[in-house]
């Protein structure tokens, strides 16, 4: 009888194959991270900004020609709403202006502000102005303020818009509608 010797086979493989397990690990949990992390950090985050204009409306209305002072928040977030309560004007002594005289465009606050969309305010850039000039002479800089349900967010200082609302107020003194006086 012949006796055979059994055979061994030794299976060897590259040395990377044994990390393949070890980075598809790694690469479901950085996923699933990734995942919940996109989920759940879809903060609101809102832009305010600061700008002038002056309204032509079609019917010609008393406010056409007033420059006005516009404070606009924009809710630049993915997905997230909020509820916008209060757009003010702030200046840099911790103080705000209210307004008191709706404009054309303006909203009626509280507003609902979804993911993408805008809203604004406008306040009349002479009394402003004559505010600047009188009582609040000591103010450097103005900036918007929105108040949401989520956070309150600032616009940029600006102390050029402060130094034009001064100017504004000294340009049109008498006026109300802002019309350049006649000598």
């Amino acid at each position: 009888m012949l006796m055979t010797e059994p055979i061994q086979v030794e299976l060897v493989s590259a040395w990377w194959e044994s990390l393949l397990p070890l980075a598809a690990f790694v690469i479901s949990l950085l996923s699933v991270g990734l995942t919940l992390w996109f989920r759940f950090s879809d903060r609101v985050r809102l832009e305010v900004s600061l700008s002038a204009a002056i309204p032509i409306l079609d019917p010609p209305l008393p406010q056409e020609g007033i420059e006005r002072t516009v404070v606009t928040v924009t809710n630049r977030s993915r997905s997230a709403s909020t509820e916008i309560t209060a757009l003010e004007l702030e200046l840099s002594d911790g103080s705000s202006f209210v307004r008191f005289d709706p404009g054309p465009g303006d909203v009626v606050l509280p507003k609902r502000l979804d993911a993408g969309a805008s809203c604004r305010v406008s306040y009349d850039s002479r009394s402003l102005g004559l505010a600047l000039n009188g009582d609040k002479k000591h103010v450097k800089w103005v900036r918007g303020h929105a108040v949401s349900g989520h956070k309150t967010a600032h616009g940029k200082r600006s102390v050029k818009r402060a130094q034009q609302l001064r100017n504004y107020a000294v340009e049109y003194p008498d006026n109300p509608w802002g019309e350049r006086r006649r000598p």
